[in-house]
């Protein structure tokens, strides 16, 4: 009998190219957008992701995200909300479902600033195609049904968000936030009677900033940055240019230090399908590679679809 343990260390979460639209599913502490910029309450969205679209094996992600916060205009509110994600590279594969809860604490309404609190629970089904392993390496993997474990995952986070009121960022809404993900549960291990497979999924460490100057009521600038560390791994640096053009339409430069570069357009639809304050956003997302190594990939692709409203 031939036992194979081996350990992988690689992509361990779902990467997405609106960093910015997304802050929530890696702080769960992150105030949505949605609510900082149109008042709006409830969100609900989907996101499609391929990446290096030149490997047969490429990553492929997708999100279902819906989210609530209250409206008490006092000095505590609560931000609710849920997630589920697929991701799939190569014979592994994930299946999430999350549920992310903060308080919001500010001393003059949520509106114009605040702190908060938050944590994200939720349950992580991870997938071996043994099959396809086995029909590669028939000596070496004896089992040829697939291997699946469910594991808890947990992340926290703290965030600090202003709407400045006067001075050269009159109009210019700041935040910025630390948090933690995969807290606790990291080894994984897929086992049957003839093989043994093991993954460490390690925490991940993420610190964002992001400023974003309004001018007239209908143009803005946002300037945001994402870091992230996780043992093992290359410290990736995520920066992103977002330009708002008269509230309808965006466009997104950025890049990171992992070699890839960002672009992005949006389409704002307000009061859509006849009804009052409400935005239907679509956005398309581009992250072809600026190395030699990485161009062979191929280039990655997103599409977006995020509905709000009070």
């Amino acid at each position: 009998m031939l036992f194979v343990v081996g350990q992988n260390y690689g992509q361990q979460e779902p990467a997405y190219s609106f960093y910015h639209q997304y802050e929530g599913i890696y702080n769960p502490s992150a105030v949505p957008n949605e609510y900082i910029h149109y008042n709006h309450h409830i969100i609900i969205g989907a996101t499609a992701n391929t990446q290096w679209t030149n490997l047969p094996s490429a990553p492929k992600t997708q999100f279902l995200q819906a989210q609530y916060i209250t409206d008490n205009d006092n000095t505590f509110n609560l931000l609710m909300g849920g997630y589920i994600t697929h991701d799939k590279a190569g014979p592994i594969s994930t299946t999430g479902a999350f549920y992310r809860l903060a308080g919001i604490m500010s001393k003059y309404g949520p509106k114009l600033g605040g702190i908060s609190a938050g944590l994200q629970l939720g349950a992580v089904q991870y997938t071996i195609n043994t099959s396809s392993l086995h029909a590669k390496y028939p000596t070496d993997i004896l089992t040829s049904s697939n291997t699946q474990t469910t594991r808890p995952q947990l992340s926290l986070g703290v965030s600090y968000y202003n709407r400045f009121q006067e001075g050269i960022f009159r109009n210019s809404n700041l935040n910025t936030g630390v948090s933690i993900t995969h807290l606790g549960f990291n080894e994984i291990t897929f086992k049957d009677e003839v093989s043994e497979f093991k993954f460490q999924a390690n925490m991940h460490y993420y610190a964002y900033a992001k400023l974003r100057k309004e001018f007239y009521d209908t143009q803005a600038f946002e300037l945001s940055s994402w870091i992230k560390y996780a043992k093992n791994l290359p410290t990736n640096i995520d920066v992103h240019i977002v330009f708002d053009i008269n509230d309808i339409f965006s466009i997104e430069l950025g890049g990171n230090s992992a070699g890839l570069a960002h672009g992005g357009i949006g389409i704002n639809l307000f009061d859509f399908w006849g009804a009052e304050n409400n935005l239907m956003r679509f956005s398309y997302g581009f992250n072809p590679s600026f190395l030699k190594a990485g161009r062979a990939f191929g280039n990655s692709h997103e599409i977006n679809i995020n509905y709000s409203f009070q």
